[in-house]
């Protein structure tokens, strides 16, 4: 009898320990992490970085653009044994268009004839729209150097456009100083420079163009260069040397 409930006992555990292993790997089943079936969504408003411009008219807001205008470059030269005649361009007076402009004056001692150069820098900013308000601009002035160790300063005036400027534009700007650009702020020869100028925002021509005189202060105020020397400034009016406006457009533009 006794060695009957000892089979039994036996019975038992070993039927025990099967339902504990049995239930254990359930349990590290049930346990086993399940992969996401939707993952997180990718952010995706970085790729609208190009156009946050055009949030705030979306909005009702006014929005600020930038644009960038290349030159179009003239020159004006006047030459006289008379210096008034010279500066006044009454005697000789050639305007052409020009990519390397001078602004200045000087005078050659072996003939004793005076010279002076003025230059004209254009740019088409049709493409502002005209209920556009000019918030700043600046022109870069490429590739600058100096002629001479006489302090001058180069003065821009607003003038009428499109080009070419007539003879007449020669001491007729037709607008205020806009701008100065001292000419110690340029290179030499061989090493010149490039010159960022503010302009006054009121030059800006939304829906235009804007126009631009270039001369000096010696010139304007008629203080004749000393034979055999030259005061002058060069620079090159090319694709670098570019007009940039920033401006507003008002809501729902």
């Amino acid at each position: 009898m006794r060695r009957n409930w000892w089979s039994v006992a036996l019975a038992v555990g070993v039927l025990l320990l099967a339902l504990w292993l049995t239930s254990g790997m359930l349990l590290s089943r049930a346990a086993a992490p399940v992969a996401e079936v939707n993952p997180p969504p990718v952010v995706s408003y970085r790729y609208y970085f190009p156009v946050v411009g055009h949030a705030g008219v979306l909005a009702g807001q006014p929005v600020t653009l930038t644009q960038e205008f290349p030159p179009q470059a003239w020159q004006g030269e006047s030459a006289s044994p008379d210096y008034a005649a010279a500066r006044a361009g009454t005697a000789w007076l050639v305007v052409y268009a020009q990519a390397a402009p001078a602004v200045g004056q000087g005078a050659t001692a072996f003939d004793g004839v005076y010279r002076a150069q003025q230059a004209w820098l254009y740019f088409d900013t049709t493409t502002i729209p005209a209920p556009a308000t000019v918030v700043a601009a600046t022109v870069t002035v490429s590739e600058c150097w100096r002629i001479g160790d006489q302090p001058f300063m180069v003065e821009f005036y607003r003038t009428p456009a499109p080009p070419p400027p007539a003879p007449a534009d020669w001491l007729n700007y037709g607008g205020p100083m806009v701008a100065v650009l001292p000419a110690a702020a340029c290179g030499v020869w061989g090493a010149p420079v490039t010159v960022v100028v503010p302009l006054d925002p009121a030059s800006i021509v939304p829906g235009g163009w804007s126009g631009y005189a270039l001369t000096t202060d010696r010139l304007r105020q008629g203080w004749a260069p000393a034979l055999g020397t030259a005061e002058k400034l060069i620079f090159t009016a090319g694709a670098a040397s570019v007009l940039q406006v920033y401006y507003t457009l008002p809501a729902g533009r």
